[in-house]
């Protein structure tokens, strides 16, 4: 049964693309929950594109790297435990390690990367086609009381991780708002 749940989260998550560049609304930081500044919305939205459920909202995580969590995590709310980042949510990142000049290159320095800081956590990797960058690798694993799926993408040696990263208790019920998003990835290409 998990692995059909497997499956059909991995064809979910491929089965259609969307590439709305007005679906973006103001995001929020993690520190202070205020808009991003407009130098921030661009320095993200030059470089991809995404749709963003309206019961999401997004934030600079503390790497500065775009982070969106459902809403229902904001500050004030009664299920914010620890903060949005603790809870649930998906991390958009860029890499920007030279010298990776395959999907391969980049799926071995991501997991040895991991190691470095979590040497005895497992991965599950997978390999999936993205319907517009091809070959993808999909990469679950659980840390703490976590549980993660990793999205490695490649298009012209510009590689990004998709990560979603949850709370046990939430990981199922926000794995399609995550397909959603996911699906809807798309790197501008620069003219």
């Amino acid at each position: 049964m998990k692995k059909i749940f497997l499956i059909a989260n991995v064809l979910l998550l491929f089965s259609c693309a969307s590439n709305n560049k007005n679906n973006v609304k103001p995001r929020y930081h993690r520190q202070t929950h205020v808009k991003l500044t407009d130098k921030e919305r661009t320095r993200f939205f030059n470089e991809f594109t995404l749709k963003i459920p309206s019961n999401w909202f997004g934030y600079v995580e503390s790497h500065s790297d775009l982070a969106l969590s459902p809403r229902i995590f904001l500050p004030n709310s009664s299920a914010n435990k620890f903060n949005a980042i603790n809870n649930a949510s998906l991390t958009v990142r860029k890499n920007y390690k030279k010298g990776l000049n395959s999907l391969e290159d980049f799926l071995k320095f991501h997991i040895d990367n991991h190691k470095k800081y979590q040497p005895n956590r497992k991965f599950n990797i997978s390999e999936a086609t993205h319907p517009k960058y091809g070959k993808t690798y999909i990469i679950h694993s659980s840390f703490y009381n976590k549980l993660s799926i990793e999205f490695l993408i490649n298009n012209k040696d510009v590689q990004y991780v998709l990560a979603y990263a949850s709370l046990e208790e939430h990981y199922k019920k926000y794995i399609n708002d995550v397909a959603l998003i996911v699906d809807s990835f798309t790197i501008k290409e620069l003219l």
